[in-house]
């Protein structure tokens, strides 16, 4: 109930009199922030001087923390326990999708980090079932980016499947080009460039430029992924195997 609370008064009040409130019910906003007239049913906000929330958002996830100048456009939607981490000058544009599902699908804690002005523009797909982290100066440029931190790899005969999670790290000054996919457990060093409709299936450090792979046939079983990863058994209702990043 009191977390709706809030919700309800970032939504319906002046950004003045919202941030006021809410520094009385124990959160801690600069008065120079402002906040538009969105959904933010959230345990902790913080907001540093001239961070900025828009208009039309719906954020109903754990905690978030804006540092200074950061700012959250419009229209985007977040929803889960995680924690948004937003260094100085950090973005996030429009239309965004970031999500993580409840206990007992996800367990533990995880986190959305975008370093110093690091940009995420509009209308990429961020599946938080593990931590992903954007670092400083780099951009997810242009639209439909997906981020997935689980997948599941199915028994090639009968019911057997297992869930693949792994976190998702991206370094500093790297741009992602528009519609890539990144995989579980990938990490991308600095000074990287990926070109549009690239799919990352594997972790790369080496400066410079990559763009989309050819398909290629990958010989794979459900017993061969079982010994190479390292199974979680927190997890009852599914069978879940964890992908470090490298």
């Amino acid at each position: 109930m009191q977390l709706k609370l809030y919700a309800i008064i970032s939504f319906i009040l002046p950004s003045a009199l919202a941030i006021w409130l809410l520094n009385l019910l124990g959160h801690q906003i600069d008065r120079s922030a402002h906040i538009g007239f969105s959904w933010l049913q959230c345990k902790e906000i913080k907001m540093g001087k001239n961070s900025k929330i828009g208009h039309f958002n719906l954020i109903r996830i754990s905690n978030i923390s804006l540092g200074e100048q950061a700012s959250i456009r419009r229209f985007n939607r977040m929803k889960g326990p995680l924690t948004l981490l937003m260094h100085k000058r950090a973005a996030i544009g429009n239309n965004n999708n970031v999500y993580r599902a409840e206990s007992p699908i996800a367990l533990g804690a995880a986190s959305l980090t975008l370093g110093e002005l690091a940009i995420l523009t509009s209308k990429h797909t961020l599946d938080c079932t593990r931590s992903i982290s954007i670092g400083d100066f780099t951009t997810i440029s242009g639209f439909d980016t997906q981020f997935w931190t689980h997948g599941f790899y199915h028994e090639e005969w009968g019911p057997d499947r297992i869930r693949i999670d792994g976190s998702i790290k991206i370094g500093n000054n790297v741009s992602i080009g528009t519609r890539c996919v990144i995989n579980p457990g990938v990490e991308v060093g600095n000074a990287i460039n990926v070109g549009g409709n690239s799919c990352l299936s594997k972790s790369i450090y080496e400066p410079g430029m990559y763009v989309a792979q050819a398909l290629r046939f990958i010989p794979n079983s459900i017993s061969r992924i079982k010994e190479k990863l390292q199974k979680n058994d927190s997890y009852k209702i599914v069978k879940v195997y964890e992908k470090p990043v490298a």
